[in-house]
């Protein structure tokens, strides 16, 4: 039992003066350079700068500081705190704070950048991330060679290079700023699962689309039963009249009922009631009509009548009598 302890106190010992070296290199053809630097695998596994970990096969740090390269020629190229993962993994720049993981994968000039996935890549701006095989998240594509910031790219060949842009899903692409995209022009998707919107700026489900859809057919029905409302001709003797309409608009019906009054024969008051068929839009409506200038219109009683208008309807009458003979 006492060479047991012995021998436990001994390995951490050497453990611990292992680990205290400013370098060392483990393993066939691994290099260190300057110091606290920490190489272990084999085929040209190197690690230069300060304080950097190049782990596995051809794993290889170039200057910087707190750098870490994990896998078969995996590469940290300049920067600090950066770390580098699995086959082919490629960080290079001066940025900090970068992370590429998966085979081929690449962080390329930026700080805080993320590569995870097959071939995903970030890079040509800051806090850009591409999650997915092939994923792109920053600038410097197609016809926009300039650096593009916070963009995120999640999916399969999902894009983001719009600015503070999100891509989702496979072969998305968010290529305007402050956009967020779940496809492209063809390869268009639908969100589910919404919850209705509150704030102004929240996004609108179908519920709340149908919804006011629906509002517009009963106020378009309203409005044609209204406009179905009309009083007669000024009637002294009957000053009132009532006005009863129905209107229909994409399916949906209403009814309006309106009362005309006259209080002389140039003012016209009028009020008019109208509710869509489901009772859920109601409308009311008053208003007032009067007529300026011309002559008052004047009742036809016999007091009115004068002779020479006698004269014109007697001789009216005896043509029109005369006619009426003549076609016997």
């Amino acid at each position: 039992m006492i060479k047991r302890c012995k021998k436990i106190i001994i390995s951490g010992l050497c453990a611990a003066m292992f680990l205290c070296l400013p370098a060392f290199a483990l393993a066939t053809e691994a290099e260190v350079d300057t110091s606290n630097n920490q190489a272990i695998g084999e085929a040209n596994t190197s690690a230069a700068g300060n304080d950097n970990i190049g782990i596995s096969i051809g794993a290889e740090i170039t200057g910087g500081s707190q750098n870490v390269a994990v896998g078969y020629s995996t590469q940290v190229i300049n920067g600090s705190l950066n770390n580098a993962e699995n086959y082919g993994a490629l960080i290079i720049g001066g940025g900090t704070g970068n992370t590429a993981i998966g085979t081929n994968a690449q962080v390329i000039n930026g700080t805080s950048l993320e590569a995870v996935g097959y071939g995903a890549a970030a890079g040509w701006g800051n806090n850009n991330t591409a999650i997915g095989n092939h994923a792109y998240a920053g600038g410097n594509v197609y016809d926009r060679p300039t650096p593009s910031d916070n963009n995120v790219a999640i999916g399969h060949y999902a894009e983001a290079y719009g600015g503070s842009s999100v891509a989702i899903g496979d072969h998305s692409i968010a290529n305007e700023a402050n956009t967020v995209s779940v496809g492209q022009p063809d390869y268009e998707r639908r969100i589910m699962n919404v919850a209705p919107g509150y704030y102004d700026t929240d996004a609108v489900n179908m519920s709340q689309l149908r919804s006011l859809d629906s509002k517009v057919n009963r106020v378009g029905s309203i409005a044609i039963a209204m406009s179905g409302l009309a009083p007669l001709p000024y009637d002294p003797k009957d000053p009132t009249q009532y006005s009863a309409a129905y209107g229909t608009y994409n399916g949906t019906g209403a009814v309006a009922l309106g009362v005309y009054h006259y209080t002389k024969p140039t003012v016209m008051y009028n009020m008019a009631v109208a509710m869509s068929d489901d009772r859920w839009e109601k409308s009311a409506r008053f208003g007032v009509t009067w007529r300026t200038g011309g002559a008052k219109p004047k009742p036809l009683t016999p007091t009115t009548i004068k002779k020479t208008d006698e004269e014109t309807i007697d001789s009216g009458v005896k043509i029109i009598l005369a006619d009426r003979v003549g076609a016997k």
